[in-house]
């Protein structure tokens, strides 16, 4: 059921409805939320609630793909994945996009590597992973793996000749214990990133979404670049890893897509790092 202010206007207001042609069904009203109540319900608590109980099936050709995500540190979790199966069950939803290789580099399925971290994460659920793949199979929904690139703890930590480091050559943080990139520059790493996202694709997951293909944000000026900071091999460096990752992934029969940094779209400082123009 719709929650009971559900409707009732606000002076600052999202209409969901206007997300998605033909959506929602005729004859449901719309669903009109303030900025904070929009962000207090999740987007899959939003998606079921406005549409009811439907059934998921995988995306046609030429049909738009409309998932849900499911971040990996919930990977494991018993109730977290019933709640969110549930979910994905009672809306229209026909693809769901899971953490593979998430934030800080955790990697949730198994693969060879020269670079491959001798220990495991503690956070990594492969097996989980297998087996919301397998109810992806089981229920006609389309997986998509959302693969974090350069965003990589793990990588640049364990090996720092791959990371981007700060002028005294020490790892550099995105912000003070922060987020660690590798160095998008370098063969290897996207060597390494390529492996993960061909097993990956050999999973049997439809598409890899390479998230955080781009330079980090935060106090760049404080690394000490490998190479020049220039338009020209920033451009060159996402070029060349995504020449060596899509021809593997599309081997393995996979789609390749990339997730943009939205906020490039309204703060202009940081178009040096994504320019959607």
């Amino acid at each position: 059921a719709l929650p009971a202010w559900a409707g009732k206007p606000r002076h600052e207001f999202h209409e969901y409805h206007e997300r998605q042609a033909q959506f929602p069904p005729e004859g449901v009203p719309p669903l009109i939320l303030s900025r904070r109540q929009f962000l207090q319900l999740s987007a899959a608590a939003l998606a079921a609630a406005a549409l009811g109980a439907r059934p998921a099936r995988a995306a046609d050709e030429g049909e738009a793909v409309r998932g849900l995500y499911f971040p990996g540190f919930r990977l494991g979790n018993p109730e977290k994945t019933a709640a969110f199966q549930q979910t994905v069950l009672r809306s229209r939803a026909n693809a769901v996009v899971l953490d593979t290789k998430g934030d800080g580099g955790v990697v949730h399925l198994a693969f060879d590597h020269p670079l491959k971290p001798a220990n495991s994460a503690r956070s990594a659920q492969p097996q989980a992973l297998l087996a919301l793949l397998d109810w992806c199979r089981a229920n006609g929904i389309r997986p998509v793996a959302r693969h974090v690139v350069f965003n990589d703890a793990r990588l640049a930590v364990t090996y720092p000749r791959l990371a981007l480091l700060d002028k005294a050559g020490r790892v550099w943080r995105e912000t003070d214990g922060g987020q660690a990139f590798t160095d998008p520059a370098s063969d290897e790493v996207h060597d390494y990133n390529a492996a993960i996202a061909e097993a990956t694709a050999r999973l049997g997951f439809a598409e890899i979404q390479f998230d955080y293909l781009r330079y980090p944000t935060g106090k760049i000026s404080e690394i000490a670049w490998r190479q020049a900071w220039t338009f020209e091999n920033r451009t060159d460096a996402i070029a060349r890893f995504l020449a060596v990752a899509a021809p593997r992934v599309r081997a393995a029969g996979a789609l390749v897509a990339g997730d943009v940094f939205g906020v490039t779209a309204w703060r202009g400082e940081l178009l040096t790092i994504l320019d959607l123009r």
